[in-house]
């Protein structure tokens, strides 16, 4: 038997060896070792396609395919919860890819970019044509950063955990003081997967910034009981089988939806911004570029806090009680005072069991 391989780009592709091919007993699916080239490395980069019991059947494969995107826990990739999520979305005939990527996150964006390019060229994504990405912890906030510069046409997102309130470095710049940045990129709708003992956000603060987020549908369910790795507090075991059917479900649904063009007929993914779906969503190519200064929520609770003299908001940037500073007009005064209210509620204090993005396994 020879090996699967197909061309990505600039004369780099990827391969599926032909002992690298596991089924599922209980599901009937279908995961496959691929192995990704990378300019300038001789290592490949690993990633596991995920594909439907009956995948060799036309049709089989639906027109929306998933990329999920791990924690900052490299090794969760394979762990129980993005299994659970892959096995359940793959069995409803989607196809799935996930990858496994240890170091810094400005590495990890690269890589999933590669990794849904890679899905895109795919001999059985020639079906798929348009693309959910979805993240866990900080591999939510990789994939709203990545979403725009991707080669697929994205018309989803699926943010598990995702970091609100962490400080995250910016390539050639200073340190924003918080992952809302990406957020005010995102076109497509989206879906919040909210642990409510989450040391990094919590409702409240993703109801307000949804008011910034330009999509114009944006849902969110909360787990219970549950820390942003969605263990509860202090646990060292995995989630429990209640939470990772919970979050599949929850992605499997909305990722349905979308498949089907019926984002209205999701009652158990309440919706926390809603707008006329527009005629013509922006092309990625076209829209402002992710090196553009960061914008920072900024709510009427925190805006009491800024320091006396603080110039306000531009005209037509307060919505529903929430405003937005632009760049360049006293944004350490606005970060300030967005990190004072986060920790009047108890947003971004140290904890055991916090870590955002330590993934879920």
């Amino acid at each position: 038997m020879v090996r699967m391989q197909w061309h990505v780009e600039e004369g780099f592709g990827a391969y599926i060896s032909p002992n690298k091919w596991q089924v599922s007993k209980e599901t009937g699916v279908s995961h496959a070792l691929v192995e990704i080239e990378l300019a300038g490395q001789t290592i490949c980069l690993e990633a596991i396609l995920s594909l439907p019991p009956n995948y060799l059947q036309d049709g089989a494969i639906k027109d929306v395919g998933v990329v999920l995107a791990h924690g900052t826990q490299a090794a969760t990739w394979k762990g129980k919860t993005l299994t659970a999520i892959a096995n359940k979305l793959a069995a409803a005939g989607y196809l799935v890819m996930r990858y496994n990527c240890g170091g810094k996150e400005q590495r990890r964006l690269r890589i999933l970019e590669k990794c849904v390019d890679t899905a895109v060229c795919c001999p059985f994504a020639r079906n798929v044509t348009r693309w959910v990405l979805a993240g866990i912890g900080s591999g939510a906030r990789v994939a709203a950063t990545v979403g725009g510069k991707c080669r697929g046409n994205v018309v989803g997102y699926a943010l598990l955990g995702y970091p609100m309130m962490e400080p995250v470095s910016v390539f050639k710049g200073p340190t924003a003081p918080d992952s809302t940045g990406p957020l005010t990129k995102l076109h497509s709708p989206l879906l919040f997967v909210q642990p409510d003992k989450d040391r990094w956000s919590n409702a409240t603060i993703l109801k307000d910034v949804a008011a910034i987020i330009p999509s114009w549908d944006v849902r969110m369910v909360e787990v219970e009981g549950v820390d942003g790795t969605f263990r509860e507090p202090g646990a060292h075991t995995h989630p429990s089988n209640e939470v990772r059917a919970k979050l599949a479900e929850s992605v499997l649904e909305f990722v349905a939806a979308l498949n089907t063009h019926a984002l209205g007929g999701c009652a158990s993914l309440p919706r926390i911004k809603s707008a006329p779906c527009p005629s013509v969503i922006p092309v990625p190519g076209l829209r402002q570029p992710l090196e553009q200064p960061a914008y920072h929520l900024v709510t009427r609770k925190a805006a009491q806090l800024l320091p006396p003299g603080t110039p306000p908001a531009p005209a037509g940037d307060s919505t529903q009680g929430s405003s937005l500073a632009a760049p360049g007009i006293n944004a350490a005064a606005v970060s300030a005072a967005a990190a004072a209210a986060a920790a009047k509620s108890g947003v971004g204090a140290t904890g055991a069991g916090a870590g955002a993005g330590a993934g879920a396994g």
